[in-house]
């Protein structure tokens, strides 16, 4: 995949809710994008959320769409509120 699919691609389902799960938590600034992973990866179960392998492995491979992760996560949160 060249770097312009990649930043074109969809973030996964499966990283927005392991992001809103560690927001939920309140262990973190979300915008340590480190310990918000290690906290995903050692933290939550698998069997809890779906994706857990996914999400870390797609924050791995996309850290300069952390940032753009984090708003849609947070648009999520909005749109399912409203």
């Amino acid at each position: 995949m060249t770097t312009d699919q990649k930043e074109n691609s969809p973030i996964p389902e499966s990283v927005l809710e392991a992001l809103e799960a560690v927001r939920a938590s309140g262990m973190t600034n979300m915008f340590a994008r480190s310990v918000v992973m290690s906290l995903i990866d050692s933290y939550y179960n698998p069997d809890t959320i779906d994706g857990m392998d996914e999400a870390i492995g797609w924050l791995a491979d996309n850290q300069g769409r952390y940032v753009e992760a984090l708003t849609a996560m947070g648009e999520r949160r909005v749109a399912a509120q409203s």
